[in-house]
């Protein structure tokens, strides 16, 4: 028994108190007059654990377990990740491995079943997942809840797959995560009455409104690619916090290093003038409640002894950092020791062979075509034509963008272009292209395309910037061509190499290759493109890039 004395924060009640905390057997218990030991942290706040409740871990490009070492330092006490990335290369087997690597770690990672495996029909990804395995998913204690639920068109239509796995869930009695960018109205009342509790891709304070008046819980996104929080902290008031979480979604290694995990959202929201015990409580007790994680999110008698010490509630500083009694982080050093889980499965790249001219679409004469507009927006250009081949348009930044499938061979190649990278010349390739993660590749011409896409292939996956085919950098990611197998420095590391060679390309994008991933993921504005083809996200179907 042991007791650890400081400025205790109360996330229930909203107090701050000097007090002692007293542990017995991992657990809080009632102050007993004599502790074997006292951690004297006097001036310093005990706060719970932080908690991520939606993240996708391999966006990170990171395993689980160097995951945990990363983010344990920034005083992040559990996570809920759902899969859906690895389990649209590997399906169950690729869910397992993220299970088992997380199976012993200090870090407490728990699972929401992913929904959308495949998210549309409109891709083809390496796996699938049914109302079977959802049902089998929903039986493991670590999985607490229905990962968001993407199809939102499916939803509305009342799509039979997607109603199922809405039921296997209903019936665990565990909550589902929503997912509906821009959904407003009698659709967005139908999508909460098929059971969706929840919504990370809120982009305006009135649809975040719309949401909480119907009952949503809103889970404000601040990534490395994606930040919604200068937008959205408005919404949280008196009558709102408790149905408001922060989260990060998809979060890159550089980003931790650099700036933090959940501690670094905390620091942005305080500054920007939120009360500090409000947006703990964002991060604790709310996320605790949402997904009935009893023995986490506030500093009660009985509860996990899972708290950590910051120096103040403006810098969020982690002096040290204790989980279940632990002492896990203290003066700057991990102290956790952590298991990596060997991956298995080789080589997950298995494209068909294709020539250059399999990257270009065919036409006569100059002809308008759709092209992708970064962020989210779509237009159209008029493009020359070449040997019977439209040509890119370097000077107006209109560049060839290729997806090619790469989990069966089949030798689907969606083709279309692009407006906002801006290479004047090689290439960039990615086998993270959400969510079914086929290949992706952009360029100022096809021949360095060819190039990059070849080197992805001998690679086994990664990231990778090509010039006059020559490598300029790469990050080899052989773990289902989604995470690296090495810790954040090493990730991180060359990842700024490849973001050097980018912006050396042309490309002023702070983080190309997040913006490149999200190019294929047919369920968010406007429009994307997949192995099978561009894809009108309004409209949810595939249209002709050729207007």
């Amino acid at each position: 028994m042991f007791s650890v004395k400081g400025k205790i924060v109360d996330v229930i009640s909203g107090k701050i108190s000097d007090s002692l905390l007293s542990i017995e057997n991992g657990k809080i218990i009632s102050e007993k007059s004599k502790p074997e030991k006292v951690y004297d942290f006097s001036g310093f706040y005990i706060v719970p654990g932080f908690i991520d409740a939606h993240v996708h871990i391999e966006s990170s490009l990171m395993t689980p377990s160097f995951f945990a070492a990363a983010v344990l330092p920034h005083g992040t006490a559990a996570v809920v990740t759902d899969p859906h990335e690895i389990a649209n290369v590997a399906g169950m087997e690729g869910i397992e491995f993220m299970m088992r690597d997380s199976e012993t770690l200090p870090l407490k990672v728990y699972f929401t079943a992913p929904s959308c495996v495949p998210a549309t029909n409109m891709e083809t990804s390496g796996a699938a997942l049914g109302a079977k395995e959802i049902a089998e998913l929903m039986k493991n204690p670590r999985v607490v809840g229905l990962g968001e639920m993407m199809n939102f068109p499916g939803v509305l239509h009342g799509d039979s797959g997607v109603m199922e796995k809405i039921r296997a869930a209903k019936k665990s009695n565990k909550g589902i995560d929503g997912h509906c960018p821009g959904l407003r109205g009698k659709d967005l009342k139908k999508y909460i009455t098929a059971g969706m509790q929840s919504d990370h891709e809120c982009t305006s304070p009135e649809e975040s409104r719309e949401k909480l008046s119907l009952g949503m819980h809103i889970m404000i996104r601040e990534g490395s690619a994606m930040k919604n929080l200068d937008t959205l902290l408005p919404i949280v008031n008196e009558k709102t916090w408790q149905k408001c979480m922060f989260v990060s979604d998809d979060i890159h290694p550089e980003t931790i290093l650099k700036e933090g995990h959940i501690d670094r959202i905390l620091r942005k929201a305080v500054s920007l003038g939120m009360d500090p015990v409000t947006a703990l409580r964002m991060v604790t007790i709310n996320p605790a409640k949402y997904f009935s994680l009893k023995d986490l999110g506030s500093l009660e008698k009985g509860k996990s002894a899972t708290f950590v010490i910051l120096r103040d509630l403006k810098s969020f500083e982690v002096v040290a950092f204790f989980i279940d009694g632990q002492l896990v982080f203290e003066k700057g050093k991990l102290l956790a020791k952590i298991q990596h889980e060997k991956p298995s499965g080789g080589n997950s790249v298995r494209l068909k062979p294709f020539l250059k001219k399999d990257l270009m679409i065919p036409a006569s004469s100059p002809t308008e075509v759709r092209v992708i507009k970064i962020p989210d927006e779509r237009t159209t250009a008029r493009l020359p034509s070449e040997a019977c081949f439209l040509n890119p348009d370097l000077a107006n930044d209109i560049l060839p963008l290729a997806v090619l499938e790469r989990h069966k061979a089949t030798g689907n190649i969606g083709r279309g272009f692009v407006n906002g990278f801006s290479l004047k010349s090689g290439a960039l390739a990615s086998t993270v292209a959400h969510d079914s993660h086929n290949i992706i590749c952009v360029g100022a011409n096809y021949d360095d395309m060819v190039s990059a896409i070849d080197v992805l292939e001998n690679a086994g996956g990664g990231l990778v910037a090509v010039k006059d085919r020559r490598t300029l950098a790469i990050l080899e990611l052989p773990v289902a061509g989604l995470m690296s197998g090495e810790p954040a420095e090493k990730i991180s590391t060359k990842l700024d190499l490849l973001h050097s060679a980018a912006r050396k390309l042309g490309c002023p994008l702070e983080s190309p290759y997040m913006v490149l991933a999200f190019l294929a993921l047919p369920v968010i504005p406007k429009l994307k493109l997949t192995d099978k083809g561009l894809v009108d996200v309004e409209a949810f179907r595939i249209v002709d890039v050729k207007v």
